[in-house]
């Protein structure tokens, strides 16, 4: 399973750490891909999603594109599940309902 995290900051660890347990306790899968993205790489700084994945040995796969909506689309077509990390963000939100309506799901942590 290739999990997308999108939002948050590096404050928010402990927000994720809690929900991807949860996903990895109902969903059985104890081994998943976690998609990053970046539209600069030679500015690249790790994000809350790599942070997690390194912590917990979990593989990362890098998706990059110049166009942050292009990226986003490159990451919810890689991604099964994604986590939005929110503080209410109306395209945000308009964004999962589209992709749960392609058949995939995700879950949104508001803050």
């Amino acid at each position: 399973m290739k999990i997308a995290i999108l939002g948050g900051s590096l404050n928010d660890y402990a927000v994720l750490d809690q929900k991807l347990n949860e996903l990895i306790e109902e969903k059985q899968c104890y081994l998943f891909t976690v998609l990053c993205g970046a539209t600069d790489p030679t500015q690249y700084k790790p994000g809350l999603s790599e942070v997690w994945a390194k912590k917990n040995g979990a593989p990362i796969e890098y998706l990059v594109d110049a166009d942050p909506r292009r990226l986003l689309t490159k990451l919810a077509a890689a991604a099964d599940y994604i986590i939005f990390i929110l503080r209410d963000e109306q395209w945000i939100k308009n964004f999962m309902m589209r992709y749960k309506m392609s058949g995939k799901h995700g879950t949104v942590i508001k803050l």
